[in-house]
């Protein structure tokens, strides 16, 4: 498989981070250069689905998951299903099946580089482009179905604050899952908008 590496900032120091709870900010850091550095995007012309919109969705997952006092473990899952869930796709659009294939890359990833294995991570990711009925009854059907739903509602709630980058009716609040994203819609906005104004500047 031929991999195309895009070249995105390193900055330790990113202005994303300053915008979660303290104790939160290490784990963004970690994941925010394993994004930069380690995950790979097979399709490098999006103007949308690029590694600053996963970063902002990464941002998303841990502000939420601390909200909701989800426990460490798996707001780890979840920040780790941020970095991997769009770097499967091949177009802008709906793409439907970009999640399974980001699914696959992240077992690959964590099989050639010896890291554990997460089936919620990977059933995130798989699924983030999916129906929420059809997510619910596969995780149904699961022993630790509370920790799936778990991971795949912060991922899914993530993605969807990051849908302001289109614009305020790009976000139905309705569809969200969790109360802590319902609150920090305002806040995401203006995260949302400053970063990409950052990024039309060059700005880092």
């Amino acid at each position: 498989m031929s991999l195309v590496v895009e070249n995105p900032s390193l900055d330790p120091a990113s202005r994303l981070a300053a915008e979660l709870p303290q104790p939160a900010v290490p784990l963004f850091n970690r994941f925010y250069h394993f994004l930069c550095r380690e995950v790979h995007f097979s399709w490098t012309g999006s103007l949308h689905h690029t590694y600053r919109h996963c970063a902002r969705v990464l941002l998303f997952t841990l502000v939420i998951g601390t909200a909701e006092q989800v426990t460490e473990g798996l707001v780890y899952d979840a920040a780790l299903s941020a970095v991997f869930h769009d770097s499967r796709r091949q177009d802008d659009g709906y793409d439907v099946g970009h999640g399974l294939r980001a699914a696959r890359y992240y077992r690959q990833y964590a099989l050639a580089h010896d890291h554990p294995f997460s089936g919620p991570v990977y059933a995130a990711i798989a699924l983030h482009d999916r129906n929420d009925a059809l997510a619910i009854n596969h995780f149904h059907h699961l022993p630790d179905e509370k920790d799936y739903l778990t991971v795949w509602r912060l991922l899914k709630d993530a993605d969807a604050l990051d849908r302001l980058r289109f614009g305020d009716a790009a976000l139905d609040p309705r569809y969200l899952r969790t109360e802590a994203a319902l609150n920090y819609i305002d806040k995401a906005r203006r995260i949302v908008r400053a970063d990409l104004r950052r990024l039309a500047t060059g700005g880092q």
